[in-house]
C-alpha cells in the first residue's frame, strides 16, 4: 500500500502541474456526459410519452415535436462538440504528464550509485519505467471517463428516482455501497498478487533483455543450455503468478456481475410493481 500512495503521489504532482488542462477536461467530459447520456434520454422520453395522444388526436406534427426535435439536435451537437474539445484536452494533458514522469524517472536513475545499476537488470529498471508511465494513462482514463461517467449519472439517477420512486432511490444507493465497498475490499485482498504478478513480469522482461544484449557472450561461452533453463524458470514463475492474479480477477469480476444481475432484476420488478400499483 506504501507503493501505491507513494506512486499516486507522483501522479497526483504531475498532474497538478497542468490543472488548467486537468480542469478543462474533466468539465468537458462532464458536460458530453449530461448531454448525450441524461439529456438525450429525457428527449427521447418526452417524445415517445407525446406519441400516443399525436396519433389519437392528429394534429400538426411540427406544433407537436417541434421544440423536442429542435433541443435534441442543439444537445446532440453539444454532447459532440464536448466530445471533441475533451479530446484535445486529454491529449495535451496525458502527453505533457507522462513527459514529465519519464524525466523524473531518469533525472532520479542519474542520482543512483554504479553499485545499484550493477545490482539491477537494465531492462528491468527499463520495463518499470515504461510502466509506471503507461500507467498514469490508463489510470487516468479510467477514472475520468468511466468513473466521473458512472459518479455523473448515479446521481442524476437518484435525483430523478427521488421525484417519483423513492423506494427505487434508495435501493439504487443502498446497492451502490454495497458493490463499491465489495469492489475496493476485494482489489485490496487481490493486490499482493497484483504485485507479484508485475515483478516476475519485471524479471523475465529483464532477463530476456539482458540475455539479447549478451548473446554474444552467451554463445561465446557456450551458455545457451543455462540461459535457456534459467528462462525457463523465470517465466515458469510468471505464469503461476499471472494465473493466480487473473483467476482471482475472474472471481472478483464473477461477484460484481452477480451483483448487476441482482440488481436488475430487482429494479426491474419494483418498476413493475410501481406501474401495477399506478405509483
Amino acid at each position: 500500500m506504501k507503493t501505491i500512495r507513494k506512486t499516486l503521489s507522483i501522479y497526483l504532482q504531475a498532474s497538478l502541474k497542468y490543472k488548467g488542462w486537468l480542469a478543462f477536461h474533466l468539465f468537458t467530459v462532464s458536460m458530453a456526459i449530461i448531454s448525450g447520456s441524461i439529456v438525450l434520454p429525457y428527449l427521447i422520453s418526452r417524445g415517445i410519452n407525446k406519441l400516443p395522444d399525436f396519433l389519437k388526436n392528429g394534429g400538426n406534427f411540427w406544433h407537436s415535436f417541434g421544440t423536442i426535435i429542435i433541443l435534441y439536435s442543439l444537445f446532440e451537437m453539444l454532447s459532440w462538440s464536448f466530445w471533441r474539445l475533451s479530446g484535445v484536452a486529454i491529449v495535451k494533458f496525458e502527453v505533457s504528464v507522462m513527459r514529465d514522469l519519464y524525466r523524473r524517472v531518469f533525472k532520479h536513475l542519474m542520482t543512483m550509485s554504479n553499485r545499484f545499476f550493477n545490482n539491477t537488470f537494465g531492462g528491468s529498471l527499463v520495463a518499470q519505467t515504461n510502466r509506471l508511465v503507461s500507467s498514469f494513462e490508463k489510470l487516468y482514463d479510467v477514472v475520468s471517463f468511466e468513473f466521473l461517467g458512472i459518479g455523473i449519472r448515479f446521481v442524476f439517477s437518484t435525483i430523478i428516482l427521488f421525484t417519483f420512486a423513492k423506494t427505487v432511490a434508495v435501493g439504487l444507493i443502498i446497492w451502490s455501497i454495497v458493490f463499491t465497498a465489495s469492489a475496493v475490499f476485494l482489489s485490496i485482498k487481490k493486490l499482493p498478487l497484483s504485485k507479484r504478478a508485475a515483478a516476475e513480469q519485471s524479471k523475465t522482461t529483464a532477463r530476456l533483455a539482458d540475455n539479447l544484449t549478451n548473446v554474444s557472450n552467451i554463445k561465446y561461452f557456450a551458455h545457451e543450455k543455462f540461459e535457456i533453463k534459467q528462462f525457463n524458470t523465470v517465466t515458469q514463475r510468471l505464469a503461476r503468478a499471472s494465473f493466480w492474479d487473473w483467476g482471482i480477477g475472474e472471481v472478483v469480476f464473477a461477484w460484481q456481475g452477480l451483483l448487476a444481475v441482482i440488481f436488475e432484476i430487482t429494479i426491474f420488478w419494483l418498476s413493475l410493481n410501481l406501474v401495477a400499483n399506478h405509483k
